[in-house]
């Protein structure tokens, strides 16, 4: 049950580390997923997820960010740096009564028409116990919306 609770955390914020920067995207509809491995626990792949991005709106960030709001909610604190086809992102959130704090870097490739990503995770339940993992995400723009 743990690993699912920080399955769906992973999905909500390590996927979201790109913050802030404007890295254009094409517009259109996009697909991504992502796979967490937790040692011990093996691999914990997530749903495919897809999302219409228009045009003025088409950033890498809108496909891995969730909402401003989220974040400050959970406190975290995440940092980018990176050129062209790359990004380095870096994040960490304390745990809290709605899930484990969460450290983690991701390396991003990405293009015009993809993305992939995979970086080390670590996180840590409020009573101390935790683990860590890794995690890989991949998208793609798969036509017009």
């Amino acid at each position: 049950m743990k690993a699912l609770s920080v399955s769906a955390l992973v999905g909500m914020l390590i996927l979201p580390l790109a913050a802030y920067a404007e890295t254009p995207v094409d517009a259109g509809n996009w697909e991504f997923s992502e796979k967490t491995a937790i040692e011990g626990q093996g691999e914990i792949p997530s749903p495919p997820r897809t999302m219409c991005l228009k045009a003025g709106e088409a950033t890498l960030e809108k496909l891995v960010l969730p909402p401003a709001a989220e974040m400050e909610a959970r406190k975290c604190k995440t940092e980018l740096t990176g050129a062209s086809g790359t990004a380095k992102a870096s994040m960490a959130c304390p745990p809290s009564d709605a899930g484990p704090g969460i450290t983690g870097n991701l390396d991003i490739k990405y293009t015009p028409t993809t993305f992939e990503g995979s970086g080390p995770i670590e996180f840590k339940m409020k009573d101390g116990t935790g683990g860590k993992g890794t995690v890989t995400l991949s998208g793609k723009r798969a036509g017009d919306c």
